[in-house]
């Protein structure tokens, strides 16, 4: 093996669950935390967990966006008083590709200190493992590639929003984080964290720590907030709830509350790092961090010739009228009556409940007098593996009863359900809406970057 940024995604996409199963698809894989044995392979790393400055965030909707936020408020804060400072980043999953989940100032690690990097962790462990069923798995071999990478680079601080839940979560290894954050809580990874709130927001809670500073969006869900006050006073962990900033900028990004509410709350993890220093956030800090704040494949509109293709991560019942408003609203404000052809590309994860999120569509379009002309169900690429709903065409016909005026359609591939949308409508005025996984956007994203015209990012 050459230790090629190829070599290093390959090796790691062998130690992901998708792939696990099709090499060894009669084979039971032993259950344990994802943050066992996490902080024992940092030490043979060399780094200690209490030499990092830790701002931890989870929830069920707008962890990345807020995890985004909070690094654009300190960067903006340093850059303004001309002091360096280096903020590292780590999120989840990616759009395109690994390394844009590890971040300094914002920049995604290069391929080569990608692969140096991992291949530091992967040769180090490897070494000492019995054998590969000892080794860790593919979010725990990003995790401490990240922070391999963060110590070695020697980063001020740094951003870690979970993979999933909390309290078992590989990112949960660090006793004394500067504060953790709460975005909305809502139904998500029920097959992981439980099917009530109550459950959810019990293992979203773990990333609390004894007499450490907690924030919180104002929870929509009143068993979310109970469950966060009992497991503070059980930590003595002073626990605030965030209402939405009162003095935030006026700008696209912040045009929906669910933006201003993950920028408040970014806000006030910003201010909890900035206190180390004795220092705030000013008006100008917050005004240029947050419109400086780039998401991508979050509220991205991209514009080629007459058509709009509109980009949104939204894969549950509390993030999919987020998206749908925000589309509604941009079709709407950029176009007057009569208003454009619209279609929909949806792709989602089978395991999770497809027909629920189909409902939560068809519903917020009839509440809010908005139909598509057209919707397409269509398939997606994960670690390099095609994604299908075994039930799609039941999927359709479903969707189909429940607007009888929008045509229904799947499709075998991304690239065949764009050229259903182009195809349909040629150069007439369209916009589309790109929704669900993760990596269906990214995949999209990815496509329409290699399609050359002005891009609109908003």
């Amino acid at each position: 093996m050459s230790n090629t940024y190829q070599d290093a995604v390959e090796l790691l996409r062998s130690r992901s669950r998708p792939w696990l199963r099709k090499q060894n698809p009669g084979r039971s894989r032993r259950s344990r935390p994802n943050n066992m044995g996490m902080r024992e392979w940092l030490l043979e790393l060399g780094h200690e967990t209490s030499s990092f400055n830790i701002i931890h965030i989870t929830g069920t909707k707008g962890k990345g966006s807020t995890a985004a936020f909070t690094d654009s408020l300190i960067r903006a804060h340093f850059h303004r008083l001309s002091r360096p400072v280096k903020v590292g980043l780590y999120t989840s999953p990616h759009l395109i590709t690994e390394r844009e989940r590890i971040r300094i100032n914002f920049e995604p690690l290069s391929e080569q200190v990608f692969a140096g990097y991992f291949f530091d962790v992967w040769n180090t462990l490897h070494k000492k493992a019995a054998n590969d069923e000892f080794m860790p798995g593919y979010l725990q071999l990003l995790a401490l590639t990240s922070m391999h990478a963060f110590k070695k680079e020697a980063v001020d601080v740094v951003i870690y929003e979970v993979h999933a839940g909390g309290r078992k979560d590989a990112t949960n290894i660090f006793e004394r984080p500067v504060a953790c954050g709460f975005t909305t809580i809502g139904l998500d990874h029920a097959d992981l964290l439980g099917d009530t709130i109550r459950s959810i927001t019990w293992h979203k809670s773990g990333i609390m720590k004894p007499g450490q500073r907690a924030y919180s969006v104002i929870q929509q869900e009143t068993v979310a907030r109970e469950v966060l006050e009992e497991e503070a006073a059980k930590l003595d962990c002073p626990l605030q709830f965030v209402d939405t900033f009162a003095y935030l900028p006026e700008h696209p990004r912040l045009r929906l509350p669910a933006q201003k509410q993950n920028a408040s709350l970014g806000i006030r993890l910003a201010n909890a790092y900035l206190d180390t220093y004795n220092e705030k956030l000013s008006a100008d800090d917050i005004r240029i961090g947050t419109s400086q704040c780039d998401w991508p494949g979050r509220f991205q509109r991209i514009q080629r010739g007459t058509h709009h293709w509109a980009l949104d991560v939204a894969h549950n019942s509390l993030s999919l009228p987020v998206a749908l408003e925000w589309f509604k609203s941009e079709v709407r404000s950029c176009h007057t009556r009569p208003e454009p052809r619209t279609a929909l590309i949806f792709g989602h994860e089978s395991a999770r409940d497809t027909f629920a999120l189909i409902v939560t569509i068809a519903r917020f379009c009839e509440q809010h007098d908005f139909r598509f002309d057209l919707v397409i169900l269509s398939p997606y690429k994960r670690y390099g593996l095609e994604v299908y709903d075994p039930v799609a065409e039941g999927h359709a016909g479903t969707w189909q009863t429940m607007q009888p005026l929008t045509e229904i359609r799947c499709a075998s591939s991304l690239a065949e359900a764009t050229g259903m949308v182009t195809e349909r409508w040629g150069r007439d005025a369209l916009w589309t809406l790109i929704t669900g996984s993760t990596y269906l956007v990214g995949e999209a994203l990815e496509w329409l970057s290699q399609i050359r015209m002005e891009s609109l990012d908003i």
